[in-house]
């Protein structure tokens, strides 16, 4: 029989199965969550947002409640679109929704040793021990002089260059996450192991978006060949299959030779070599030790990239924000010096603005999706096993009832007055959930601040001036992938004092002796 034909057979009985047991209660009776109607077999294959799906499911919302189901060629698809709800089966019953989904395309992409998609078991926490004993909140000191460095370079470079902008927090992102990681000190213009992990982020954005790509709902597909009419994804993942593999062996490789040349700085990866390797020379938990270094630089660089550039957005189209946060330094801090992470406890204005960032326009809208391992009941609607579960932080963090003007920009909804109820810090939602909450989430928030707070200090970011000397108001604009980036904006920068400049310089001095 020729191949085709028992792919089609094969697609058509396992459509058939999926759609029985998509329309099955359980035993008692239970109905499945609400959710908009689809087809016979195919489900809500045209009503599935291939982008964007945070913004349909918060829309959703308003019809179906806080939990939306659909599914797509059998598999099911379970949207939350609060907090509460959320912490009630991602946290409270992380026993069984602590999995992630099979994601084809990544596989394909050959991400698998990403912590991200990684099944939950030994591997897993391996992994994820590992990443604790540098990432946790009383490791964060040992970070402060490389995150202070950088964003002071990153300052300096925003006021020699400031139409590359989004190049130069880039730089300094990877600067930072790549001497934490490895130890190794970045170019000051194109780094190959920077390119290189920016390529595998760009297409891991894209793959990582739920509903990109069709094989992430129908596995399947994968034994298709490349050259069959409408196959692109497989050619996709072949050509981001040989940078996903290196963005993990290359700079590993790196340092090991630069530990045997005892040139190698203290890094994450140094030092888990150290502690891993026996007498004879090997290296116990060899892979799991690379990819907890990769993993750093994947979860961190892009993250931190999209938040930094929300700021200056943010501080473009409101420049009253930006006012207030300098006339905060100067009462606390004076202009004598550059602020530190000892200023962080009085400048709560401040603090007020790292929140906003988090909460305004969210990193990763969609939140990291989970898998339900087993059949679960909530609130009298039956959750089949296997069913993906996406978190809709988006959602959860512009709640109106949490966040009165959820898309005004307001650091000071932070600042609360007597008798006042505190909204919920949005780092509880943006980081995820359970056992698979961001293991980095300390170092982005200091990441964020420190350059939020270097700026402030040493910068002034307005509006750019059209040819006619009318300032232009940028329309924000957001990537639809799973880390969602401004796109790119015009903006004035300039340094904020006739000696900015000399101080930043003496400071980045001071901290290389």
């Amino acid at each position: 029989m020729n191949k085709y034909v028992v792919i089609f057979v094969a697609i058509t009985i396992v459509l058939s199965i999926r759609y029985i047991r998509y329309r099955r209660r359980d035993g008692a009776g239970h109905p499945l969550p609400p959710g908009p109607i689809g087809l016979p077999l195919l489900g809500n294959i045209f009503n599935f947002p291939k982008t964007g799906a945070w913004l349909l499911a918060g829309e959703w919302r308003k019809k179906y409640g806080n939990i939306v189901y659909m599914h797509v060629l059998g598999t099911q698809v379970l949207f939350l679109n609060t907090f509460d709800v959320a912490m009630d089966l991602l946290d409270k019953r992380s026993l069984i929704y602590s999995a992630r989904p099979p994601v084809p395309m990544l596989h394909l992409m050959g991400l698998d040793w990403t912590i991200t998609i990684m099944p939950y078991g030994p591997k897993l926490r391996r992994q994820r021990a590992f990443l604790h004993q540098f990432l946790q909140p009383a490791s964060m000191k040992r970070h402060h002089r490389t995150l202070m460095l950088e964003t002071r370079r990153l300052a300096v470079n925003l006021i020699c260059s400031p139409d590359d902008y989004m190049f130069h927090v880039r730089r300094a992102t990877a600067a930072i996450i790549m001497m934490i990681s490895y130890g190794h000190e970045v170019s000051p213009e194109e780094d190959i192991y920077v390119e290189l992990a920016d390529k595998v982020m760009e297409s891991f954005a894209i793959a990582g978006e739920p509903g990109a790509f069709l094989i992430d709902f129908f596995p399947l597909l994968k034994y298709v060949p490349s050259w069959f009419p409408g196959v692109t994804f497989k050619r996709k993942a072949m050509a981001w299959y040989k940078n996903s593999r290196a963005m993990l062996t290359v700079p590993y490789e790196m340092t090991k030779r630069k530990i045997h040349d005892g040139t190698a700085r203290s890094s994450i990866l140094t030092d888990l070599i150290e502690s891993n390797t026996r007498k004879d020379g090997h290296i116990e938990h060899e892979e799991d030790i690379a990819a907890s270094a990769a993993v750093t630089y994947a979860g961190g660089s892009d993250t931190t990239v999209s938040a930094i550039c929300s700021f200056l957005l943010a501080v473009v189209l409101h420049p009253e924000v930006q006012k207030c946060g300098q006339e905060e330094l100067n009462r606390v801090i004076g202009h004598d010096r550059l602020p530190t992470f000892d200023d962080r406890p009085a400048l709560p204005y401040i603090e007020g603005i790292v929140k906003e960032i988090f909460r305004w326009n969210p990193v990763v809208p969609a939140g990291a999706v989970h898998a339900l391992e087993q059949d679960d009941l909530y609130n009298g609607y039956f959750i089949p096993a296997g069913t993906i579960v996406v978190p809709n932080q988006w959602a959860m963090l512009h709640d109106e009832t949490e966040y009165p003007e959820p898309f005004a920009f307001k650091p000071e909804r932070w600042l609360l007055k007597e008798g006042q109820r505190k909204p919920r810090d949005p780092t509880k939602a943006a980081f995820g959930f359970g056992r698979r909450i961001c293991p980095g989430k300390d170092l982005a928030d200091e990441s964020v601040f420190i350059a939020i707070v270097t700026i402030l200090a040493t910068l002034d970011v307005q509006k750019a001036l059209d040819e006619y000397g009318k300032p232009i108001t940028p329309v924000p604009k957001y990537s639809s992938a799973l880390i969602s980036h401004p796109e790119r904006f015009d903006c004035a920068i300039k340094s904020r004092f006739p000696q900015t400049l000399g101080v930043l310089q003496e400071a980045i001095e001071n901290e290389q002796q």
